[in-house]
């Protein structure tokens, strides 16, 4: 009975994880395209906070985008925290940081 419960904590542990990776990869992948997208607009963003909305692997995603500004009038940093849909506000399982310069 020992060796079953200790298999079956290893078991949760290790399914646990693994969605824990897939999350954080998928996450990663969303603040990838979000950033690129901004690029190929081609415009220079206003600073502040923008939510928005978007779905990957069948999944809904809420994006926070905090752009900056930096030293150089010509760059701005640019935040990109995704969470889950449902996750709680002020969390986020990835954070991507880039810059754009005046085109």
């Amino acid at each position: 009975a020992l060796a079953m419960s200790a298999i079956i904590r290893t078991a949760s542990t290790s399914a646990f994880n693994t969605a824990h990776i897939r999350d954080k990869t998928f996450a990663h992948w969303v603040a990838e395209n979000h950033l690129e997208a901004l690029r190929i607009e081609g415009g220079f963003p206003d600073t502040g906070d923008k939510e928005t909305e978007v779905e990957m692997a069948g999944r809904k995603w809420k994006i926070v985008t905090d752009v900056k500004e930096t030293p150089d009038d010509d760059i701005r940093r640019i935040e990109v925290r995704v969470r889950g849909y449902d996750d709680p506000k002020g969390t986020s399982i990835s954070l991507l940081t880039g810059f754009l310069g005046r085109p």
